[in-house]
């Protein structure tokens, strides 16, 4: 028989096709998720409060391109690209919120600050928005931080009232290397240098002073 004669070569192709001990390919490792949180530290001494104060921050928006958990590339001038392994452990703007409500509370600027409802009607109202919160890295640049929060205040309700502050922050650090924690620490400093702007902005509205 024909299928005799050929079987013994057959079985011979099919032993040779099969991968020898100790050498089947590994499964390709995948990345680590990682997750990080925002932090503006503040050094400077508290201010003269001012008496009879009370502020409360209402919530802080983000524009829907820059609203989910994973940090987002500029690659180009109408290129973004979202970062499935390093993202927010909160979305951007919960953690600025909470940094903002933070710092103005360590400021001392206002007798009371909340981030939500409180026990006592407050005497201001500050609103806001993440314009933009991305790490800049277009070809032909050096890599940086980028951040941009518009905020403005009100007196407390606020509705249809004329802003008494109404301004745009932004700031570009400047990055060594693209890696991940980089551009966290350079987004840690640009939320700092804005909350130092803007308060130094509400204490001259408020008559405020550095206590030292």
């Amino acid at each position: 028989m024909k299928i005799d004669r050929w079987r013994p070569i057959l079985c011979l192709v099919l032993l040779l096709a099969l991968p020898a001990p100790g050498c089947t390919p590994r499964s390709r490792v995948r990345p680590q998720k990682r997750s990080y949180v925002l932090t503006a530290m503040r050094e400077q001494a508290p201010r003269m409060t001012v008496p009879e104060t009370s502020l409360r921050l209402g919530a802080l928006r983000v524009s829907q391109r820059f609203s989910s958990r994973a940090f987002v590339y500029r690659l180009d001038e109408d290129r973004f690209q979202a970062d499935f392994y390093h993202e927010f452990f909160l979305a951007p703007g919960a953690l600025i919120s909470e940094e903002t409500a933070r710092w103005l509370s360590e400021a001392g600027l206002f007798a009371q600050v909340s981030a939500g409802p409180g026990p006592w009607p407050p005497t201001h109202l500050l609103q806001g928005q993440v314009v933009a919160i991305y790490g800049d890295y277009r070809p032909g640049r050096q890599p940086a931080a980028f951040l941009e929060i518009h905020f403005w205040l009100t007196d407390a309700p606020g509705l249809n009232q004329r802003p008494l502050l109404d301004r745009h922050y932004r700031q570009v650090i400047p990055l060594q290397t693209k890696a991940a924690g980089a551009l966290l620490q350079g987004w840690n400093l640009a939320l700092a240098a804005i909350l130092t702007d803007l308060e130094a902005e509400l204490a001259s509205l408020l008559g405020s002073v550095d206590s030292r």
